[in-house]
């Protein structure tokens, strides 16, 4: 049962967390972090469909593809090394392909899940340790560790409201893959419509109670995995495939990201350091420089300020999502507003280089990463500077926050001289 972010509906979680706050106006604090994760989530799947659809994109990725190849296949040397690696690649993607609708099926656990359906996952995880000698279990999960994890399992708390409007939509999809002819799966809805199943699957579940998971977690292995709880004996009905779709999801992954690795030194091999490599999550420099970019018909600025943050909060009438924190409604006299708060460049960022120090070329840091425009997130398939720009917060306007709103003066002197004083 490892947890893979597959299946998740991000539109349906957005509007399910949106209606759950609409009508809890007081848990929005509770629940806004996960409602902006599935926003900004559905955002960037958005864009790169957006990208794979724009004719002008992709006509460019094919010509770069072309070219390519063709400088491959024009140098013998490079030709006998690389000419099989798009066929396996191609090959590969056809294997994971097959996999992948029933691998989204029998993932129980992550993102997208209800929560009780994902703490049966665990729960069957916990007992497969227990069967394990302690030697060999991982090292989070041995001795005392293994009772404090057992402790985090059952203190896990469940709103029952909400986990139930995401297990309606869970169930409307494994419905797509089990139909009606999968026993197990008729089992657990018993035959009723999602809404229907899933208001008696909540009602009939032991899980929504800490005090009876801390209950079954003290019992033995055989006596958990026997569990009468639906989701229990659900989860456990595919544990096995599961674990097989896995691990066959997995050594494709694996061949997958070999072979990438193989043509990244193709590239190298027919391009040098003309063009820089592509990012992997290892560290790396990606140069750019402060441009603008067309924008709803006009050109977007390079720099914002904190004139543009205060006229979004009185434009949108003070309201969410343009509210300010209380410190911020009032600022002193001695607060400039024309400091720059933001600015765009050309550098080429991807998921993973948020909070990554932007610097000029006396390597004084200048800002930091923290976004793309929309029009960057097509970058995953070909990074193009005409539209795709980095978002930074600028350094000045950190240090004016901090003299000003946040009184860290002396922070912000350390920061400006250097040095700690």
């Amino acid at each position: 049962g490892a947890e893979h972010e597959f299946g998740a509906n991000y539109p349906e979680m957005v509007s399910i967390y949106s209606a759950y706050i609409a009508k809890h106006p007081d848990s929005k604090l509770q629940y806004q972090t996960q409602l902006f994760g599935f926003s900004n989530s559905q955002k960037v799947y958005v864009g790169r469909v957006k990208g794979l659809h724009d004719p002008i994109i992709m006509a460019k990725k094919k010509d770069f593809e072309r070219k390519f190849k063709n400088s491959v296949w024009a140098n013998p040397s490079l030709k006998s090394q690389y000419e099989k690696v798009w066929g396996e690649i191609e090959s590969v993607q056809k294997e994971k392909a097959a996999l992948f609708n029933e691998l989204q099926a029998l993932t129980f656990a992550g993102i997208g899940r209800p929560s009780v359906l994902s703490l049966a996952n665990t729960i069957v995880d916990y007992a497969a340790l227990l069967r394990l000698p302690e030697a060999d279990r991982t090292a989070r999960t041995r001795g005392m560790t293994l009772d404090a994890y057992k402790e985090r399992v059952g203190s896990a708390a469940i709103n029952v409201e909400l986990d139930q409007a995401i297990l309606v939509s869970h169930l409307k999809f494994l419905s797509t893959f089990f139909g009606t002819g999968n026993a197990t799966f008729n089992k657990l809805t018993g035959g009723m419509s999602p809404e229907a199943a899933a208001a008696s699957l909540m009602n009939a579940t032991m899980l929504t109670k800490p005090e009876n998971v801390k209950d079954l977690l003290n019992k033995s292995a055989d006596e958990i995995e026997k569990s009468a709880d639906p989701f229990i004996s659900f989860v456990m009905a595919f544990a096995q495939r599961g674990k097989a779709v896995r691990e066959k999801y997995s050594e494709a992954t694996s061949k997958e990201q070999a072979r990438v690795q193989i043509l990244g030194k193709a590239v190298f091999d027919v391009y040098g350091t003309s063009i820089p490599p592509d990012a992997t999550f290892t560290l790396r420099i990606a140069d750019g420089v402060v441009k603008n970019y067309e924008y709803n018909g006009t050109l977007a600025p390079l720099y914002t300020t904190f004139y543009g943050f205060y006229d979004r909060y009185y434009s949108f009438e003070k309201k969410d999502p343009w509210g300010i924190p209380d410190r911020w409604k009032n600022p002193p006299p001695t607060f400039d507003m024309s400091t720059r708060y933001n600015f765009v460049s050309t550098n080429d960022i991807i998921g993973g280089n948020s909070g990554s120090p932007v610097v000029n070329k006396n390597l004084e840091v200048v800002g930091i990463a923290f976004d793309g425009n929309m029009e960057s997130l097509p970058g995953d398939y070909i990074f193009d500077d005409t539209l795709n720009r980095c978002v930074s917060v600028h350094s000045s306007g950190i240090l004016e926050a901090l003299d000003d709103i946040y009184k860290a003066e002396r922070l912000a002197s350390e920061l400006r001289a250097a040095k700690i004083q």
